[in-house]
């Protein structure tokens, strides 16, 4: 495990005109990085290159109107293997592609803006969860290729971020504009598991009313499980990191201070990153801020371990707009901001 300074260097200086909204690297080789800009491009590019190199052709391109209308707001691999990947638009579709053909396998249309989706990695009939600018998350899957549920829960305004459990394929945690998190098992009934309450700091029940919880005091757009599912990370525009225990139990808010230097301000996804169990002895996550800087802390305690300045002499103000780990063998990370570049993080030798 590492321990170390990490630093950054720019891998390519222009993959998209704009935001690159989300990034996603396959889960099987660990070698193919799928970009999706607010240009509506989607590029896939091979990071398994020399770490001096800078990259300025991607292994293949959807050039702007191609694939979607409008911008990008989620791209994610297939979990099982290399063959199809997902876009999720502002052009109110989530689309299946064969990453061979570069073609749509099917195309799922709903009646509003696609804000994120995530495809449950425990389910290979493609159970995908789909957060919209409605307060209602549809769940749709590659068998019966439509929305086979909806859950209903959030008051009002969208829904920016959607997780499955990385170790329940039933539990979904969900962040709102309305400032709401809510934890769904999508087997029962009465769906809603728990929505967390920023007041409930133990296991005494909770005084607030159910109908006013709120786990920010501003918009939530950003959530990370941690690795073994126990624990969740929410952020909020009233600048919080937030950590939740005892999900089963309605949700405890540990009350874990990540200091000043967070800000987010933007209504639009930034879910942050937790480390890979085989990266740390113990869990860190990367939160990555308004500033332009991403914020490395400790999961535990909140304390500020680096802080993680992208090169050049623009960084300052070039905001990070996604940051995800290259895979576990592999101690890499990789992050894409406001002007299209893409940055490689790593540890020093």
């Amino acid at each position: 495990m590492v321990e170390g300074l990490m630093q950054g260097e720019v891998f390519c200086h222009s993959g998209h005109i704009g935001y690159i909204n989300s990034l996603d690297i396959d889960s099987t080789d660990h070698q193919l990085l799928l970009c999706g800009g607010s240009d509506s491009a989607i590029s896939i590019w091979d990071v398994d290159v020399d770490r001096s190199d800078i990259q300025t052709t991607p292994l293949c391109k959807l050039d702007m109107k191609i694939g979607h209308d409008y911008g990008l707001s989620k791209v994610q691999w297939w979990p099982f293997d290399q063959s199809m990947f997902f876009t999720g638009s502002f052009d109110f579709t989530v689309k299946v592609w064969d990453s061979s053909e570069l073609d749509v396998v099917y195309s799922f249309d709903f009646e509003n803006k696609v804000y994120n989706f995530d495809v449950n990695r425990h389910d290979e009939n493609g159970l995908i969860a789909v957060g919209l600018s409605t307060p209602l998350i549809r769940l749709v899957d590659l068998r019966s290729v439509g929305s086979i549920q909806t859950l209903k829960g959030h008051h009002s305004g969208s829904v920016l971020s959607v997780k499955w459990s990385p170790t329940n394929s039933n539990v979904l945690a969900s962040a709102g504009s309305d400032g709401t998190v809510r934890i769904w098992d999508i087997r029962q009934a009465n769906q809603q598991l728990a929505s967390l309450d920023l007041l409930r700091t133990n296991l005494k029940q909770s005084l607030t009313d159910p109908e006013f919880r709120k786990a920010h005091r501003a918009v939530s757009n950003g959530l990370a499980w941690n690795y073994s599912g126990s624990e969740l990370l929410s952020l909020g525009l009233d600048n919080k990191a937030r950590v939740w225990s005892e999900l089963d139990d309605g949700g405890v808010n540990k009350s874990i201070n990540f200091g000043p230097l967070f800000q987010d301000r933007r209504q639009q996804t930034m879910d942050p990153c937790v480390s890979l169990e085989s990266h740390h002895d113990k869990p860190v996550v990367f939160l990555p801020s308004d500033t332009g800087d991403i914020l490395k802390c400790s999961l535990e305690d909140g304390k500020l371990i680096q802080r993680l300045v992208p090169p050049g002499k623009e960084a300052r103000h070039n905001r990070q707009a996604s940051f995800i780990a290259r895979g576990s063998e592999i101690n890499q990370y990789f992050s894409s901001a406001c002007d299209g570049s893409i940055i490689r993080w790593f540890y020093d030798d």
